[in-house]
């Protein structure tokens, strides 16, 4: 699926829709699923609406954000203050006792990172700090 933003606003905007790729993609590792069986569940979730192409602009070392989302404009300035931090953002999300959490890095998180991929426990979701 190709959507018209970048990376970060993509996964903030959509973030339900993420959920549900994450259950397809934990469901395709079980060995009773058939190719037809994710075709199906692939062609049943909802398509994000389109959305301005670039809604987040620079002018020199201002941002400028075009189309905010209907919701508020939180996605698109998370996503235009990531823009000029990390080259390629890579963006996780979980939820932790209840309370959201996003880590975001440049591609692949690294080994303190990466254990959180996989377990709701892991350090990183619970003792890194502020600056």
């Amino acid at each position: 699926m190709v959507t018209p933003g970048a990376a970060p606003l993509d996964h903030f905007s959509e973030a339900a829709l993420f959920a549900r790729l994450e259950d397809l993609a934990l469901a395709a590792l079980e060995e009773t699923v058939t190719p037809q069986d994710l075709q199906q569940r692939l062609a049943a979730l909802p398509v994000p609406d389109l959305r301005s192409a670039a809604p987040i602009r620079f002018a020199g070392r201002t941002l400028v954000l075009t189309e905010a989302a209907p919701g508020g404009i939180l996605p698109e300035l998370a996503a235009g203050l990531l823009a000029d931090r990390y080259a390629v953002p890579s963006v996780w999300s979980a939820v932790v006792n209840e309370v959201p959490r996003v880590m975001i890095c440049d591609g692949l998180p690294d080994e303190t990172g990466a254990a959180g991929l996989f377990h709701l426990a892991a350090p990183v979701w619970s003792e890194a700090r502020p600056r």
